[in-house]
């Protein structure tokens, strides 16, 4: 097969023809083994390296935290939200956003 050959469309049989797909099959351009001479046995495999993940970089780090969301909305009085998981009866478990306001005496 020629590498360098078009991609090759590949449709239903003839006696189908109501439902006829074609399917684009794209040959790569470049082999992916190098040549060799007939009689000749060459095992090709891909670059392992190609869909290997990398660590994430540096600025990603454990303890990034959110900042409090608080707000003061006078000298003694701020309201804030706050995440809660709570185990019901059932068996589920209830996540919730909780708005708390706090007034100092």
């Amino acid at each position: 097969m020629d590498y360098d050959a078009p991609p090759v469309a590949i449709a239903a049989p003839a006696e189908d023809a109501g439902s006829r797909v074609e399917l684009p099959v794209f040959v790569p351009k470049t082999p992916r083994c190098p040549k060799h001479e007939a009689g000749e046995i060459v095992v090709c495999a891909e670059d392992p390296e190609t869909f290997r993940l990398r660590p994430l970089p540096d600025r990603f780090g454990k303890d990034d935290t959110l900042p409090r969301a608080r707000t003061q909305l006078n000298e003694r009085t701020s309201i804030g939200a706050e995440l809660e998981s709570q185990g019901m009866p059932d068996g589920n478990i209830s996540n919730r956003v909780m708005l708390r306001g706090r007034i100092k005496f």
